[in-house]
């Protein structure tokens, strides 16, 4: 298995890590159960399978993940273009610097505007324990989906103490909270909580982008994003709205096990 740091910007952003490897076979479980890890199976030609846990579990969709096993199998395959699974796909596009970018394409999920949950009204606290309530909230249909909640963009949204415990006693949908850049509306800054699934709160997230971005492109009809996740450990991503997915791009690289950033030292 090798392992990936994924959605960084280093110094300042350390991004999220998986483990992936291409061999169901050669699959370990790592004593570090904290870290996701991707196993890639082949279905035929440049066409795969990809199954995600973490925290001994299956994940439903692990964006950084998925974008790690892509390029470890287009790297060491000599492909431009991989079938991960699931209707998801990934290739390599030229960029304006003359290489190429490697985009994760995924399904979109529609989430629909919702009134705002009572209990989120003190779920974000400023350092004065002053309650941030939320403006607008959207979320997907399934239970076990994605609530969107929008907080007033004055507020320094990675300051922000979020009560864990509430999300988990209110619901089973994950919660995003996010917030546009009135200087800057094709910026928007994320931070991502799913307590009810072992996770309090992510470091670095793609797999959310697939609900986000089509919500931001319905209000703003804008389709390219510079997502900042503003967790603890910090991430940075691209995202755009396509015809019926969204594309998700971010800086990759491999690591050591020796070299783990601090905050996921075994």
């Amino acid at each position: 298995m090798r392992l990936y740091q994924v959605f960084h910007e280093l110094p300042q952003r350390q991004g999220n890590l998986a483990g992936v490897t291409t061999s169901a076979a050669a699959h370990d479980r790592r004593a570090n159960t904290e870290l996701p890890t991707c196993v890639a199976t082949t279905s035929g030609n440049a066409r795969f399978q990809v199954s995600c846990e973490q925290h001994n579990r299956e994940i439903q969709c692990c964006g950084h993940g998925l974008l790690a096993t892509a390029h470890e199998l287009l790297d060491t395959q000599a492909l431009t273009r991989a079938e991960l699974g699931n209707g998801v796909w990934a290739q390599r596009e030229p960029n304006p610097t003359g290489g190429s970018t490697l985009w994760l394409y995924l399904p979109e999920l529609i989430a629909a505007t919702t009134p705002i949950p009572a209990w989120t009204d003190t779920l974000a606290r400023d350092s004065s324990n002053r309650a941030i309530a939320p403006k607008a909230a959207a979320a997907t249909a399934n239970a076990d989906g994605y609530l969107l909640l929008e907080l007033p963009a004055e507020h320094d949204l990675g300051e922000l103490s979020v009560d864990i415990e509430t999300i988990s006693h209110h619901t089973r949908r994950a919660v995003l909270l996010w917030q546009s850049d009135s200087a800057k509306p094709t910026v928007v800054r994320v931070r991502y909580f799913a307590p009810q699934y072992g996770n309090d709160e992510d470091g670095a997230t793609g797999s959310v982008l697939r609900v986000l971005i089509p919500h931001l492109h319905t209000l703003s009809n804008i389709a390219v994003f510079d997502v900042i996740q503003c967790s603890p450990t910090g991430g940075r991503m691209t995202a755009r709205k396509t015809d019926d997915s969204v594309a998700i791009s971010g800086n990759i690289r491999l690591v050591d096990d020796k070299d783990l950033p601090t905050p996921w030292q075994a």
